[in-house]
């Protein structure tokens, strides 16, 4: 990890570290120090892409749990595949995860918030938005 660490700092060549977002750990820094300057790259995982070269295993985009405010949460972890597998805790157009489907199925959909009409259709699952009774709109997986 890197303490104090800014782009463009003076450093010693070869010299490289994670500058941690204490706050949203997805938004972390991969920083590398090169011709004597610390030169940063935001991590920012999103679901399938990959992830073997990346500093960190996993992390997590600080939010709310639901679609009532922004930003929404969104957990991040480096799969034995070699991809980000990505679940949010919310779906739809007003989250800060790809609005729509996931790439992928992942078991967290079940019981996500959505908004009405989304249909997710993976390889021997398919998962719609439906009113729960109360008004709520949750996806349901089948």
């Amino acid at each position: 990890m890197c303490q104090g660490v800014i782009e463009g700092a003076v450093c010693t060549s070869g010299v490289s570290c994670v500058l941690l977002n204490r706050f949203s750990s997805c938004e972390s820094q991969d920083c590398e120090c090169t011709g004597g300057r610390f030169h940063c790259q935001p991590i920012e995982p999103s679901d399938g892409e990959p992830c073997t070269s990346a500093p960190i295993t996993g992390c997590s985009y600080e939010g709310h749990p639901d679609c009532s405010l922004q930003p929404t949460s969104q957990e991040c972890s480096c799969d034995a595949d070699g991809t980000w597998h990505c679940a949010c805790a919310c779906y739809g157009a007003d989250s800060t995860c790809a609005s729509g489907c996931p790439m992928r199925f992942i078991p967290e959909m079940e019981g996500a918030s959505c908004t009405a009409g989304l249909s997710c259709t993976y390889p021997g699952t398919t998962c719609l938005c439906v009113d729960d009774g109360t008004g709520a709109r949750h996806l349901h997986c089948t």
